[in-house]
């Protein structure tokens, strides 16, 4: 009886040309050619397409759905200069065993995503106490990219609103274009758009709500995280996230208010001076955005530092 393949990661593909291996992943699309029908299927390291041919223009595993986990047999080769393997057996996982993948992946995802200890931009106390905030709300960022899901920056049409969401977009950019192959991907997964004031309202709201299901339903693609920059922090801001809660879209709060106790339960993620009992008028929202976006991405760093002292001109 001949030995089950061993499980490679698709990262490792490339090393393992010519042999029967085995990939334990989650379906990222199902695409039917007129010859075979092929699976892309996404690891913690990246994604592959595998083809499996019943005849030409037939489902192969008619069962086998997007966001299914399964575990994949077949054979590595190279196919116009790309990786891919050759569907022998396809199964999707239940239970324990999809269970199994799926906390792998997110523990390897999380490992990625997550930058290293805070190192501020400026000597800020605020900034420094809220170390913690910057890492999860970098990570928030960096884990959207990673899944594909599109990052919306939203922040105040002021000095220090544009400022922060500059520095939020320069560092996130690099990212979508290595994250994507084509050469629009920045259009469709991030967006920077100002806001009137530090409010986030129900008009507001309800065009992002109309536009990310719009996308869904044309594009498919996920419903976006969004980034409130100088933005959101207060109370008049918590019906505009209730809405956004109700499609189950991400959202993280980075704001140099004092922020209300309801808009810290209505966000994943929030990077206030409240949160560290810091004075509001001690810092900005840039030197907080410009802190998080240098952790976002490391490369970018140089290009952020003088961010914080633009942001104190009145």
């Amino acid at each position: 009886e001949a030995a089950e393949p061993t499980v490679v990661r698709i990262g490792a593909l490339t090393d393992h040309e010519g042999e029967d291996v085995r990939l334990e992943g989650v379906v990222a699309d199902v695409n039917q050619t007129s010859g075979p029908t092929v699976f892309t299927i996404r690891d913690e390291d990246g994604a592959v397409e595998c083809a499996a041919f019943v005849e030409a223009g037939v489902r192969a595993y008619p069962d086998v759905e997007e966001d299914d986990v399964v575990r994949l047999d077949g054979e590595v080769r190279r196919r116009r200069g790309d990786i891919q393997v050759e569907t022998d057996a396809l199964v999707v996982l239940d239970d324990e065993e999809r269970d199994a993948v799926e906390q792998r992946m997110a523990d390897a995802l999380d490992e990625r995503a997550r930058p290293d200890e805070v190192d501020s931009l400026a000597d800020d106390p605020t900034v420094e106490a809220l170390s913690e905030e910057v890492v999860e709300a970098a990570t928030a960022i960096r884990r959207a990219v990673l899944t594909d899901r599109p990052v919306i920056v939203r922040h105040a049409a002021t000095a220090d609103g544009y400022a922060a969401g500059v520095a939020l977009e320069r560092a996130t950019l690099p990212l979508v274009r290595e994250q994507h192959r084509q050469a629009d991907a920045v259009y469709h997964y991030f967006d920077r758009r100002p806001l009137e004031g530090g409010v986030y309202d129900m008009d507001d709201a309800t065009k992002d709500t109309t536009g990310m299901l719009e996308n869904r339903e044309r594009h498919d693609e996920k419903l976006p995280l969004f980034v409130f920059v100088a933005a959101g922090g207060t109370a008049e801001s918590l019906d505009g996230f209730e809405l956004l809660s109700v499609y189950g879209a991400p959202r993280v709060v980075i704001d140099d208010v004092d922020a209300d106790d309801e808009i810290a339960d209505a966000v994943e993620t929030i990077v206030s001076p409240a949160v560290a009992e810091a004075a509001p008028d001690e810092t900005t929202a840039t030197t907080l955005a410009a802190t998080v976006a240098a952790h976002v991405n490391d490369d970018v760093r140089a290009e952020l530092v003088h961010l914080p002292a633009v942001s104190y001109w009145d």
